[in-house]
């Protein structure tokens, strides 16, 4: 009994020798497409996080938030300018189309800043994102 004991630990112990990393050995280094990749990702996942933090914003301040359905959501690089395009219900129960435009976070509601920074065709769709609200 004690040398099948034994001969576990031994087992165990050469396995763990021969299949654990050296934990000294330094990480492969990531190629110039890979740190490209993953900082486009990066990029990519903050600007969808301040779209959805200002979708929510939006939603909070409807009269019936249960309503909202976005119909546009496009943003620049670093969310600088967000676009929303949003049909909510009103006061008196009908769908209403609404624009805002966020520009260095100040939310605008004419016509003429949504004419001039949510025209633009270089702008990234993200009309899902409000879909994660």
């Amino acid at each position: 009994m004690l040398r099948a004991i034994l001969a576990l630990i031994f087992l165990g112990m050469v396995g763990s020798a021969l299949f654990s990393k050296d934990e000294n050995q330094a990480p492969t280094p990531l190629s110039e497409k890979e740190v490209a990749a993953q900082e486009a990702r990066r990029v990519e996942d903050a600007r969808r996080q301040a779209v959805i933090n200002a979708a929510r914003s939006i939603k909070s301040n409807l009269r019936d938030p249960d309503s909202l359905k976005f119909q546009t959501i496009v943003a620049n690089d670093d969310a600088s300018i967000m676009c929303f395009a949003y049909r909510a219900r009103n006061g008196f129960g009908g769908m209403n189309l609404e624009h805002a435009t966020i520009v260095d976070n100040t939310i605008y509601k004419t016509s003429k800043v949504w004419n001039k920074h949510c025209a633009k065709k270089d702008l990234h769709d993200l009309t899902r994102a409000g879909s994660y609200l």
